[in-house]
């Protein structure tokens, strides 16, 4: 009888792709089943936004390079054209060549894969912070599918996908997960887009007692670090020259180092000073340790922030896909502040929403932003997914 009636929910969610997952969600998480298909299908919710998304400002945005670059693996050998985010590389390739040709592909593909990593790091988190109540755990879900920034996700999809896999495998070490896939998945996370995860990396040995026993010490080091650009500093750092001739490391570290075009702006300062108003918000409460490594991990995600903030292209792509980690800061205040917390997590869902808007309207300014079938929203809430799909 449940499957039954989940079907009847899919059936009606491919009608309704934009809002069908709502009932589906919510009816899989009262009965603790079909849970992982429900968020599947949230996920390609997303995915379907990104197909029909469209360049309309007067300076092409990066999802249509994405889409240039996707056309030149059409009908090329395995290989072709090929940079250093080589995961990134070959899934594309192998989707453009055995699935789908249509450049709009890249952003179907990669952001349900962002989004899925994304409702499985809720998954995990809620479950284990959360207890038992659905309906809190729908409320979980729901303030993360508020706070997604469209107009980055769909721009930045190499390193959205890293992020939204380290919140992943954070969850699974917080969790206790098997060992091995997490193992796999670090690796895995390092090859979607390199520069971003190189800086993640700290994030993977969060249980470690070098860590957790110097956080203090990684503050300060950060503090320190923060005075000088550390794409400067890394160019001093020895590269084996077969890796370095392999994947160009050093030229690109250069070439971003003075890249100053993209950033500077206030909006990524206030970013950051808001999510460390949530980080002390959080050190205000006795933690007990089935938090501790969450913390840990919301301090080191801050010590990688500011250890980026003299090099202003690094810290507003930082910021920009800083959300799966607001995520994790939320999800874990409503484990230590349980109900009393009420005000403070719609002021927290509220003002990420509105910092999406604005972020959005800034785009639009300077010409460079993303609609959606045009933005028409009676298409957009009516369309099925064949609709959605045969959109061009």
């Amino acid at each position: 009888m449940l499957l039954l009636i989940y079907l009847f929910g899919v059936i009606f969610y491919f009608f309704f792709p934009l809002w069908g997952w709502f009932p589906l969600l919510l009816f899989s998480l009262k009965v603790r089943k079909y849970v992982f298909p429900s968020l599947m299908l949230v996920s390609f919710s997303f995915a379907l936004l990104a197909f029909c998304a469209d360049s309309s400002g007067f300076i092409s945005t990066d999802l249509i390079r994405y889409r240039d670059s996707y056309s030149t693996y059409v009908g090329n050998p395995f290989g072709f054209m090929f940079t250093m985010n080589i995961l990134y590389d070959t899934l594309s390739w192998l989707f453009a060549n055995y699935i789908s040709d249509n450049s709009r592909c890249v952003g179907l593909l990669w952001v349900f894969i962002s989004n899925l990593f994304m409702m499985l790091s809720v998954k995990n988190l809620s479950e284990y912070y959360v207890g038992s109540n659905y309906k809190l755990h729908f409320i979980c879900y729901l303030a993360v599918i508020l706070i997604i920034p469209l107009a980055m996700q769909n721009e930045l999809l190499k390193q959205v996908t890293s992020f939204s896999l380290a919140l992943y495998i954070i969850s699974r070490i917080i969790c206790n997960k098997r060992r091995s896939i997490t193992v796999l998945l670090s690796f895995l996370c390092f090859f979607v887009h390199p520069s971003s995860s190189v800086f993640l990396v700290p994030l993977f040995f969060v249980k470690s007692d070098i860590i957790q026993n110097n956080m203090k010490l990684i503050v300060a080091f950060s503090i320190i670090v923060s005075q000088f650009n550390i794409l400067n500093l890394m160019l001093y750092m020895p590269i084996p020259n077969g890796l370095n001739d392999l994947l160009d490391i050093q030229s690109i570290i250069s070439d971003y180092a003075e890249f100053s075009s993209f950033g500077g702006s206030k909006r990524y300062y206030l970013v950051f000073f808001f999510y460390s108003l949530m980080l002390v918000n959080l050190l205000r409460y006795k933690i007990d340790n089935r938090c501790k490594t969450a913390l840990v991990s919301l301090e080191l995600m801050w010590s990688i922030l500011l250890i980026n903030i003299s090099n202003v292209h690094n810290f507003a792509r930082f910021t920009n896909t800083l959300y799966p980690f607001f995520v994790m800061s939320l999800i874990v205040s409503v484990y230590v502040m349980r109900s009393k917390g009420m005000l403070y997590y719609v002021f927290i869902v509220c003002s990420l929403v509105m910092s999406n808007i604005i972020l959005y309207y800034s785009n639009k300014d300077v010409g460079y932003y993303l609609t959606y079938m045009n933005n028409d929203f009676l298409n957009l809430f009516s369309s099925s997914v064949i609709d959605y799909l045969d959109y061009r």
